[in-house]
């Protein structure tokens, strides 16, 4: 019969008490309601997809993505808590972000809810925006205006499921309509009543659990538990004017296509008490996950480079001041995620722009209308960027 010495006990009971720290450190994440806090940003650093190594799907697995180069610059997602919203009456979040109709982009505004069940997206909302399409259809006058809506999706897209461990997996589909006006003078079209509908379907499945790190401080972060989760998503956009399906013509002047598809396929990595926020998402060129056409990383960890809260203050610039022929460029560098702005006269009174055109990822280009009187004007942006009002000539 084997008799443990006081000393071999002492260092028994060391060992338990480290591999039980081990197993709670790194043990299969269940993420929940519970552990999925609300995020108010969201912020990723894009990375070099040719130093992305190749991953595994085994259980237990290390995924180090610690070594990755940098590439490009942040992409920020902004989150704000909502309630007692008229339309959408469940919703308890709210997020911004930037959708692509063609070479346009939009702000939208994505009501979701969080239960006990996951998190879901309920429908969309847009501010009145307006984007001259004159450089792709060679008028000037013409142009695409999203007015001021709501959408509620007939059926909820769930984007996590709860509770989130190995082996979850839910099919989340829906349709979103957006309705617009159309302008473009060779086909007759005067602020025409026009509609864009999306068909939005995503098969989501927790692929394994292990750990995983990336860079921080340009040197590979600390080791965490995570579930890689397969994303496969299509959209197929369609789009109507008069009620009728627009024709090519038209389809060539923005640079679109009737049923225009766009696949994605990509693995995210979920911690808990991180909501949202993924350590990591990776997209491949196909579905056989093996080649990587993009990748990014959470930007918490690489403190070097985060975005403070007065970033947008030395870098946030208007230009030409005074405007030319009521036109001027708001240039936001370093960022892909446009901060929402406002025009007003020197009184407080808010005015509109005639054309905001996002031009390329780090600008816009704003008409005032040709009545604007001469004077002074502010740009005021929103909370998140902490950039102070902006004065702005126009002769």
């Amino acid at each position: 019969m084997l008799r443990l010495t006081r000393n071999m006990k002492k260092q028994l009971l060391t060992l338990c008490i480290i591999l039980s720290s081990i197993a709670t450190t790194f043990a299969q994440p269940n993420i929940t309601a519970a552990n999925f806090p609300f995020m108010a940003k969201v912020q990723y650093q894009r990375a070099d997809s040719t130093t992305v190594p190749g991953l595994n799907t085994t259980n237990s697995s290390f995924w180090d993505l610690g070594s990755i180069q940098k590439k490009g610059g942040f992409e920020t997602f902004y989150y704000e808590q909502i309630s007692n919203d008229p339309v959408f009456t469940t919703a308890n979040e709210k997020s911004k972000e930037i959708v692509t109709f063609g070479p346009l982009g939009f702000y939208q505004n994505v009501y979701a809810q969080k239960s006990v069940a996951g998190y879901t997206s309920l429908g969309i909302g847009y501010e009145r925006q307006i984007k001259g399409i004159g450089n792709l259809s060679g008028n000037n006058g013409d142009s695409v205006e999203i007015i001021d809506q709501k959408y509620v999706f007939g059926v909820p897209y769930t984007e996590v499921s709860f509770p989130l461990t190995s082996g979850t997996k839910w099919l989340a589909a829906t349709k979103a309509e957006t309705d617009m006006r159309f302008t473009v003078a060779l086909a007759g079209y005067n602020k025409t009543p026009a509609q864009l509908i999306n068909y939005f379907t995503a098969d989501n499945e927790v692929l394994a659990h292990g750990t995983c790190r990336v860079p921080a401080k340009g040197a590979p972060g600390q080791t965490l538990p995570v579930l890689m989760v397969k994303v496969e998503s299509v959209r197929v956009d369609s789009f109507y004017i008069d009620g009728q399906p627009a024709n090519p013509f038209v389809l060539a002047a923005i640079g679109v296509n009737q049923g225009d598809t766009l696949r994605t396929y990509e693995y995210h990595f979920y911690r808990e008490n991180a909501g949202l926020q993924l350590l990591a998402k990776i997209e491949f060129e196909d579905d056989s996950y093996t080649t990587v056409k993009g990748a990014q990383y959470s930007s918490e960890f690489d403190v070097v480079n985060i975005i403070g809260p007065t970033y947008f203050v030395k870098t946030v610039t208007a230009y030409p001041n005074p405007t030319v022929n009521n036109s001027f460029t708001i240039s936001f560098p370093d960022t892909e995620n446009y901060p929402e702005f406002i025009i007003t006269d020197i009184l407080g009174k808010r005015v509109e722009a005639a054309n905001i055109d996002f031009f390329d990822p780090y600008q816009c280009h704003v008409n005032l209308p040709a009545n604007t009187a001469k004077g002074v004007y502010f740009l005021h942006f929103d909370d998140n960027t902490k950039n102070p009002p902006i004065k702005l000539l126009v002769k």
